[in-house]
């Protein structure tokens, strides 16, 4: 992908690692790291910075990414500081549940649960971002204000629960004891970004 007024391209991004001056940036790289909200200081351009100390970067963009990759990662996934809610929801007594079950049975229900939960995040207006065994991480606010973000965060907590109740009575005949769960919320400032191996170009 390349930047089309200027020909210079965007797939060159640096992370700046050093801490030691920077010539400032010409204006046809400017406009590049404008349009894509970086800073100057820390992101740049490979193909167009001289330096004239020496430098460690880390480049943002692998060699073989495709343009969709490109256009998701300048789109959404810059590293970026903002406020958000988190949510944790995991599964109490699993591991007897598994003791009692089938490994498929126990999967089953692992899998069922952690729809439940997910089903809940969404309606909340949230997002389910990582899996733990039978442990949901999901986040709020990434699209809107703090405020908004904390009162989705706390209205995904009766969903969570109303979604569990419908599961046990799903699933009343199959388990021994109902599913019991365990919710955590926090609020505050992150740092966000894509981190670990980069989705498949």
């Amino acid at each position: 992908m390349h930047e089309a007024t200027t020909g210079y391209g965007v797939d060159s991004r640096v992370r700046v690692l050093s801490d030691v001056p920077l010539p400032a940036p010409a204006e046809a790289e400017r406009r590049v790291l404008e349009r894509l909200g970086a800073d100057s200081q820390t992101v740049r351009l490979a193909c167009q910075l001289r330096p004239i100390h020496n430098l460690a970067v880390w480049s943002l963009v692998p060699p073989a990414a495709s343009t969709v990759f490109l256009q998701r990662r300048q789109r959404d996934v810059m590293p970026q500081e903002r406020f958000a809610a988190f949510m944790f929801v995991d599964m109490r007594g699993s591991t007897q549940l598994a003791a009692a079950q089938l490994p498929f049975d126990s999967i089953f229900v692992v899998s069922r649960f952690l729809s439940a939960v997910c089903a809940a995040v969404v309606q909340a207006g949230g997002m389910p971002n990582q899996f733990m065994g039978d442990a949901v991480l999901a986040i709020f606010g990434l699209r809107s204000e703090p405020a908004i973000a904390c009162r989705q965060a706390l209205c995904a907590v009766p969903l969570v629960a109303a979604n569990i109740d419908q599961l046990n009575a799903a699933l009343e005949q199959q388990l021994q004891t109902p599913i019991r769960f365990g919710i955590g919320l926090h609020c505050g400032w992150a740092v966000m970004g894509e981190i670990g191996r980069p989705a498949a170009a």
